[in-house]
């Protein structure tokens, strides 16, 4: 799954990138909210996971198109949110949560293969990798400079498009180094994401964007990624281990 600039990059002046000021206690709620709201849908996705295999099986694409259909909902109605300044309503709670919820179930079929195929111990091992990697390098971007990070946006928009392109590429290559470079490649690009995207709530939240459902909606999207780059690593690593154990054996 690529990530998607939800809160509108370009929308940001360029005071904002000279901007060194440490967080003000409204950036500190701000921040504190997203990361809540964050929380939240990571636990209704291990809920869509359970749900795609114990409850209900979507097919993919509905469950893709659902899912974008969310991310529309709740990009659309931020401009009646802001304008009647409440940012959780139902509706916009139902976009924010479904999204999480539809995407556990696009990779639910996914998880539960690496789970019984490769080892019980990926997933966990890339979940808490995940956390761990996301907080500290989320937390780095507060602490730092205040905006010095947001000059990595068209970096990594050029990145994002150029390993789109050899994805599709390789579907048809079928190359072990393009997926290596794929799979690396994005991993450390969904890291400058972290970054960039944290400064990048704080900038807009300054402009007067109190969308912290849109915010955690891209933070999501890149604690998703990671997280799903992670346990394709592991899984990799954790074959490779298993076939020498085997050629041991014989």
């Amino acid at each position: 799954m690529e990530a998607f600039n939800f809160t509108g990059a370009s929308a940001v002046p360029a005071r904002s990138l000279l901007d060194f000021t440490p967080l003000s206690a409204p950036q500190k709620r701000h921040v504190s909210r997203i990361y809540a709201a964050l929380t939240v849908n990571v636990l209704l996705t291990a809920v869509g996971v359970y749900g795609q295999l114990k409850w209900i099986s979507l097919p993919p694409f509905l469950s893709l198109m659902l899912s974008i259909g969310c991310v529309m909902g709740l990009t659309y109605s931020s401009q009646k949110a802001h304008a009647e300044s409440q940012m959780l309503t139902k509706e916009r709670a139902v976009y924010f949560g479904g999204f999480g919820v539809l995407n556990g179930m696009l990779a639910a079929n996914y998880l539960h293969a690496v789970h019984f195929y490769v080892g019980p111990q990926v997933i966990p091992a890339a979940f808490f990798a995940s956390v761990a990697i996301f907080f500290c390098f989320s937390a780095a971007a507060l602490v730092a400079k205040q905006r010095s990070y947001l000059y990595l946006g068209s970096i990594l928009g050029a990145a994002l498009t150029y390993l789109s392109l050899a994805s599709l590429v390789n579907i048809f290559l079928r190359a072990q180094l393009v997926n290596n470079v794929i799979l690396w490649g994005g991993l450390f690009m969904y890291l400058g994401f972290v970054v960039y995207d944290t400064q990048l709530a704080v900038a807009q939240f300054d402009m007067g964007n109190r969308d912290y459902l849109l915010h955690a909606l891209q933070f999501y999207v890149n604690f998703l990624s990671l997280f799903l780059r992670l346990v394709a690593i592991l899984s990799e690593r954790q074959e490779e281990n298993n076939r020498r154990k085997r050629e041991r054996r014989e």
